[in-house]
């Protein structure tokens, strides 16, 4: 059967139609980092993603980002927990470490791939 360009249209309309009004997935983002001095320029990289995950959380209503300091006993509970849920062992990660829905993005580069992504 041969499709027409009216075809393709009428069937890009449809879809852009049945796609108005859905919401967008909820989307849990769980970073992990441990700022090593305050000098450090890893921890100041560290902190800037900490921001632009603040940035996406307030931009974007179907997001929540948690952030964990891991040089607080919190952090480092969330961290096991975070690592569990997603089928990590928590003392293997690289840090930073960021949890995406339970997908695991770890170390500057991955992070930055990610977070491009948006």
């Amino acid at each position: 059967m041969k499709r027409t360009p009216a075809f393709a249209l009428v069937m890009a309309a449809l879809f852009a139609v049945l796609g108005c009004g859905r919401a967008p997935e909820p989307v849990l983002l769980s970073y992990f980092f441990l700022p090593l001095c305050p000098t450090c320029p890893e921890t100041a990289q560290m902190e800037a993603i900490a921001g632009e995950l603040a940035g996406i959380d307030r931009t974007h209503e179907h997001v929540t980002v948690q952030i964990h300091n891991l040089r607080h006993e919190e952090g480092s509970v969330a961290l096991r927990e975070a690592a569990g849920s997603a089928g990590a062992d928590a003392r293997m990660l690289a840090f930073p470490v960021l949890f995406e829905n339970g997908s695991v993005h770890a170390g500057f580069e991955e992070i930055a791939d990610y977070l491009a992504s948006w």
